[in-house]
């Protein structure tokens, strides 16, 4: 699991860095557009990497509805992540959105039961200072 948090973490950190630097050729809602084009290789290119590790993923209706709320909920920070990137620096809207994860432990919490850790909870309250200090 490290390695992929370790890259996962990395892919993000280059995506803000990218997408700031795309801004310089066009305008956010160019970013968005050709970002959505962009992301229909990845169909196939799941696809074959599926069929290489010789995996059928099966079509459940509950997975399939959840997996489409999915991807509405990420379609809308597609949206406004290239917008805050044309309005402020990578660095802090990278940052000030990175703060995701304490939203996900209370919705965690909320919905699915999951109860947060006293370190969890640290780091949620950590994360909000941090998130007031770069705000200033």
């Amino acid at each position: 699991m490290a390695v992929l948090v370790a890259v996962t973490l990395a892919a993000w950190a280059v995506w803000g860095v990218i997408l700031k630097l795309a801004l310089r050729h066009g305008d956010a809602y160019a970013l968005i557009l050709w970002s959505s084009f962009f992301s229909l290789f990845m169909l196939p290119a799941n696809w074959l990497v599926l069929r290489h590790l010789r995996v059928t993923p099966r079509a459940e209706p509950g997975l399939l509805l959840w997996a489409a709320l999915g991807v509405a909920v990420s379609g809308v920070a597609v949206w406004t992540y290239p917008l805050a990137l044309a309005r402020g620096s990578a660095g802090l809207v990278t940052a000030l959105t990175a703060g995701y994860p304490a939203g996900t432990l209370l919705l965690a919490a909320v919905f699915l039961g999951e109860r947060p850790t006293l370190p969890q909870v640290g780091g949620v309250l950590l994360t909000a200072a941090g998130l007031l200090l770069l705000g200033r």
